[in-house]
């Protein structure tokens, strides 16, 4: 079974790239946190949330807005954010990343399969926005154990928002 937030992951990410990854092209990650009653495990210091190794919100904008960046001057999939709200798009995917890195914030915006409707999206569509997403993440010189973590998230929504 899902988590109900990977639904929302897929329809932030349509919105990106209008596909948001696609609006990420959008980006997420599933709870990351050590809720875990274990007492051997609750004495074990707990790994930071992949929402800590981006930086938290701030890391995320910048993350969110450097990929947003590579989607406009890329001319293979500029086209789906063309008339989109710039500020919006970088909120909402802000948001959406955040929530699925374990981050405080909820992501609000459409499911990405509804949101992919009618947008045809193929899957060289996809590959240019996770090249765009991967550019930014080594611009800002994310880890590559954190760029790895975020691609395994994003790479499922794919069955969601491409051929739709």
């Amino acid at each position: 079974m899902q988590p109900s937030h990977i639904v929302t992951v897929r329809g932030m990410m349509l919105r990106f790239t209008a596909f948001a990854l696609i609006t990420v092209f959008t980006f997420a990650l599933w709870g990351c946190g050590n809720n875990n009653n274990n007492e051997n495990e609750q004495n074990q210091p707990s790994m930071p949330t992949l929402y800590d190794q981006l930086g938290g919100q701030d890391g995320i904008q910048q993350i969110s807005e450097t990929f947003l960046g590579n989607v406009a001057a890329d001319d293979r999939i500029n086209n789906f954010i063309a008339k989109a709200d710039k500020t919006k798009l970088t909120s909402d995917l802000t948001d959406f990343l955040c929530e699925q890195t374990d981050g405080p914030q909820v992501y609000t915006g459409p499911d990405p399969e509804a949101a992919s409707q009618g947008l045809g999206i193929t899957d060289a569509n996809w590959d240019a926005a996770v090249e765009d997403l991967k550019a930014a993440l080594a611009t800002l010189k994310v880890p590559a154990s954190s760029q790895e973590e975020l691609l395994d998230v994003i790479e499922p929504i794919k069955t969601d928002v491409v051929g739709h």
